[in-house]
């Protein structure tokens, strides 16, 4: 029985490692050029040159910088967080996440 126990954990282990491989990481999302000020949710967009400078010199994780610039990618550089108004309806549920419009149930 500890035999059979101990080939367990062993095949875990060993399937659960990698051996040192790294991950292959995701390609970034293209730009999406569909997005024109006809359709946009807000006018205000990112420089992405200033954008793609600011990533290389604060982060240093290069799956990290693909998520990011694949998400801003995804919406044209448009602002996710503020509008011509101000806070938008997701910046809004960040700065105060009672205003979400469900609430999460979370048992610990």
């Amino acid at each position: 029985m500890k035999y059979i126990l101990y080939t367990i954990a062993f095949t875990i282990i060993l399937v659960s490692c990698n051996g040192g491989a790294t991950q292959k990481s995701l390609p970034v999302i293209a730009r999406d050029t569909a997005i024109q000020p006809q359709s946009a949710f807000t006018l205000l967009l990112l420089d992405s040159n200033a954008f793609a400078n600011f990533l290389d010199k604060q982060v240093s994780d290069d799956s990290i910088k693909n998520k990011i610039t694949g998400f801003y990618n995804a919406r044209n550089y448009q602002y996710a967080w503020f509008t011509e108004d101000g806070l938008s309806e997701a910046g809004e549920a960040f700065w105060n996440p009672g205003t979400l419009p469900y609430q999460p149930h979370i048992h610990i």
